[in-house]
């Protein structure tokens, strides 16, 4: 996933409305699948960052979506950050801390 926003990223002024709705759509859904199978057997409470962040960004697609192309590289550059922690071949969660959405 994150190569293919790094490609994305590279590619800004020729991706549609729809075209960046569907990518963020895969990030969320990519994200939800690490909620529930990396960060399965953590806490809740020490996930709600992440559900929270979920949660939030679903609920605000189309504005994401339509952010100009600078808002919305910056956003795409935090979910790669946000993927490569995950994207590590042994993860260590525990320094992971809440974040402010």
């Amino acid at each position: 996933m994150t190569a293919e926003i790094r490609q994305a990223r590279n590619g800004l002024q020729w991706m549609g409305h729809d075209e960046r709705i569907e990518l963020v759509s895969r990030i969320l859904s990519e994200l939800r699948d690490i909620r529930k199978d990396v960060l399965g057997l953590i806490r809740a409470d020490k996930c709600i960052w992440l559900d929270t962040l979920i949660a939030r960004a679903s609920s605000e697609l189309i504005q994401i979506a339509a952010m100009d192309d600078v808002e919305f590289q910056l956003v795409l550059i935090e979910f790669e950050k946000l993927l490569g922690i995950f994207d590590a071949p042994d993860p260590d969660l525990r320094h992971l801390s809440p974040t402010i959405h």
